[in-house]
């Protein structure tokens, strides 16, 4: 997989059905649906895909933050991430294939 951008977590919550919402800022790069990202887990390195993504209203510095909706299969991990947060870390966002196309929403 390649990377195509960054993002930095600042916090995250659990909506129930659904995944792990991811909250921060894209500081680089691009990103679309069914990208995902390298995270860091309780000191273990996952790869989870964006399974859908929402973009905030700047705030009063002009900063723009995005929800990335993660897909985790596991319940119990959900349910450990979602009381436990993920840790603010700054991540990659990796294209769906490896080589593919890296065509998407950009963020600068």
């Amino acid at each position: 997989m390649n990377a195509i951008g960054t993002f930095k977590i600042e916090t995250s919550f659990n909506v129930t059905g659904r995944g792990i919402i991811a909250v921060g800022q894209i500081i680089e790069g691009s990103s679309k649906l069914g990208s995902f990202i390298s995270i860091d887990i309780s000191g273990k390195q996952e790869i989870l895909k964006i399974i859908g993504i929402e973009r905030g209203n700047p705030d009063g510095n002009n900063i723009t933050r995005y929800g990335l909706l993660l897909s985790i299969d596991d319940s119990g991990r959900i349910k450990y991430i979602a009381e436990n947060k993920l840790t603010e870390q700054i991540v990659e966002i990796l294209d769906t294939e490896q080589g593919g196309n890296s065509a998407g929403t950009r963020y600068n």
